[in-house]
């Protein structure tokens, strides 16, 4: 708002808003107030057109539109159960019932809210909601008429507005876009729409429901956190306790449907005498080591064993009941070096050829009685098969360790990454029933000797982007047949990805605790800042904020006030300043190319740091 609204511009508005609608002497209103008012202007006979148009043209007036990124304000409370809080992340879900809604503008005093739902409402303005996923779009409009003493808008659906089904499956999860009129973009703001009466995993209990002392008595024995989440409904997660104690075993796993946007909402669990079921409770030194959450299955990683749930679809009994994959010749130490992959998809529209693929990797050299150090299955997950496809005699190959394999259904491929004693490779491979083809589709893709320390491979969700990352990170834009660098840390090494679907956010982190952040498909990357927490995971929830969580507190990305600004959970970004000097040449009249100087003499360790590269794609020069 500008100063020509402070002045008799102000006064102006407000003495014809008196004459209009015979209010009485009072307190000139604030210039937000004022746009208010002139909205009801908009609505009256077209005689005053002229006033409107000099109205427009004295002040400086705001549309009141909240974007998901930088520095706005939240204007609409809203909750689907009980009265909506201030100042809080709307989420709403729906049950089999009718979905009841109630929303509020968020003014400074409850006086205020009810002067501005009068003045709204009274010209004819309630807020709409927009209810949108893939495939659905709905227009829904609040009640115009209030209560006496109300202070919130009100609107009522019909389950079957939303959606007829009602059968337990993989559903996309909503976002909620509510706006003070349809079409005018005014005080939009936006949450998420969860159908907790469909959702697989939120039909269960998972095991021994674990009070929050219990909870707080493992805190010291935690020595890392697994995150895993819903591939359709990203506020639907799980959170998992490593432990690295002999006095604290078993298995801990926390379930939320809100995004973990609040610690107290995450119901906690205890799986291990669910476990020792299976294996026998004469094992002792159960952990966690790993755990995926598909569309229709929970697997679990542990110490004594990989472990599937039923199908999540159809609840059998109150406690979900898990069944062990048997490995032969695997035992407990191979089990705490593994790890799983999963090339995360919705199922939501499924077509009847989709099902899950899960990948399971040891760090182990294998041996002549051994197939493979790598496994595949498909949904239910009851056979496992080696990812290397079996070799004929006679025919010559160098041994290779699979680092990771990734299964992209709709190529009808299976990618690896691999090490051998020479070389780091890319290979794709066709798989037609369940079984993959000897020869590859392409050539091996072999990466550059620079790339030394090679960690794991990632599809970005519901993408055919596929980034392979360790010391440095390429980009393959073609399913794995060709790679480009997207980054080299030198002597770091990137140890974690996190995706968000929505955002197409791409976060990375470091063994030295420096996070870098890109989006999918984009060639160039930022430094955004760094954790010092030891023991910390990261997680996108649906509408692309990050998370950070540890064992006894979640932190996210954005408050109200700063929507997306990391500062709070990644500290201050870096600086990128060169240590050598630049050196400017005119090419055209606006552009000009910058050189930078690296002495001839320059050790090999410092070289990279006086030269460009894609972190410094799109960055803004400041001289001093």
């Amino acid at each position: 708002m500008n100063e020509s609204c402070a002045g008799g511009g102000r006064f102006f508005l407000w003495s014809n808003y008196q004459n209009l609608f015979g209010v009485g002497e009072e307190k000139i209103p604030s210039c937000q107030e004022l746009y208010n008012i002139w909205i009801l202007f908009c609505l009256q006979p077209m005689e005053l057109l002229l006033l409107y148009v000099i109205l427009l043209s004295i002040f400086d007036f705001s549309s009141g539109i909240t974007y998901d990124k930088g520095n706005t304000e939240k204007h609409f409370a809203c909750s689907s159960q009980g009265f909506p809080q201030k100042n809080e992340m709307f989420k709403l879900y729906l049950f089999l019932e009718d979905l009841k809604i109630q929303c509020f503008l968020q003014p400074q005093s409850e006086i205020s809210s009810k002067e501005f739902m009068s003045v709204f409402t009274s010209g004819g303005l309630a807020p709409s909601l927009g209810i949108i996923n893939s495939t659905y779009t709905g227009i829904f409009h609040f009640n115009l008429t209030l209560f006496r003493d109300q202070i919130y808008w009100l609107i009522c659906i019909p389950r079957e507005n939303i959606t007829k089904n009602t059968d337990i499956a993989a559903v996309e999860e909503w976002l909620v876009r509510i706006t003070l009129q349809h079409g005018l973009n005014l005080y939009t703001s936006e949450g998420t729409l969860l159908d907790r009466a469909r959702e697989p995993i939120l039909q269960w209990k998972l095991g021994t429901i674990i009070r929050e002392n219990d909870v707080k008595n493992l805190y010291p024995h935690v020595v890392g956190l697994k995150a895993t989440k819903c591939p359709c409904a990203n506020d639907v997660a799980l959170i998992g306790f490593l432990l690295n104690s002999r006095s604290n075993v078993g298995i801990y796993i926390g379930l939320s449907f809100s995004g973990f946007w609040n610690y107290n909402d995450t119901m906690w669990y205890n799986l291990t005498n669910m476990i020792y079921s299976e294996v026998g409770e004469e094992h002792t030194d159960l952990s966690l080591v790993d755990m995926v959450l598909t569309n229709h299955f929970l697997v679990i990683l542990t110490s004594l064993g990989l472990f599937i749930s039923g199908d999540l679809r159809y609840p059998s009994s109150s406690v979900l009941k898990f069944s062990r994959a048997d490995f032969c010749g695997f035992e407990r130490v191979d089990y705490i070096k593994g790890k799983l992959w999963y090339n995360e998809r919705c199922f939501a529209n499924r077509a009847h050829f989709e099902v899950d693929y899960v990948t399971v990797t040891f760090e182990r050299n294998r041996t002549l009685s051994e197939a493979s150090s790598c496994f595949y299955s498909k949904e239910p997950f009851h056979d496992w098969l080696p990812c290397l496809p079996h070799i004929s005699k006679g025919m010559k190959m160098i041994p290779s360790t699979v680092i990771t394999f990734l299964v992209d259904q709709e190529h009808s491929t299976g990618v690896y990454l691999l090490r051998n004693q020479k070389e780091i490779t890319a290979a794709v491979h066709i798989l037609k029933n369940n079984k993959l083809s000897l020869r590859p589709k392409f050539p091996y893709f072999t990466f550059p000797s620079s790339f030394y320390s090679p960690v794991g491979m990632v599809f970005h969700p519901r993408s055919h982007l596929l980034y392979a990352y360790g010391n440095q990170v390429w980009l393959s834009m073609d399913g794995g047949n060709t790679f480009q660098l997207l980054a080299d840390f030198h002597n770091d090494i990137i140890k974690n990805t996190y995706h968000s679907f929505y955002t197409s956010d791409i976060t990375l982190v470091s063994q030295n605790g420096k996070v870098y952040l890109t989006k999918a498909g984009l060639e160039r990357y930022s430094e955004v800042g760094s954790i010092t927490d030891k023991i910390f995971t990261l997680y996108y929830d649906h509408r692309g904020f990050i998370h950070k969580l540890t064992p006894d507190r979640f932190e996210n990305s954005g408050s109200f006030a700063a929507f997306g600004n990391s500062k709070g959970i990644f500290g201050q970004a870096p600086n990128m300043g060169f240590e050598t000097a630049l050196a400017p040449q005119h090419i055209t009249l606006d552009e000009m190319i910058f050189y930078a100087y690296v002495p001839v003499n320059e050790t090999t360790e410092n070289i990279h740091s006086k030269k460009f590269n894609n972190l410094h794609s799109g960055k803004v020069i400041h001289s001093r």
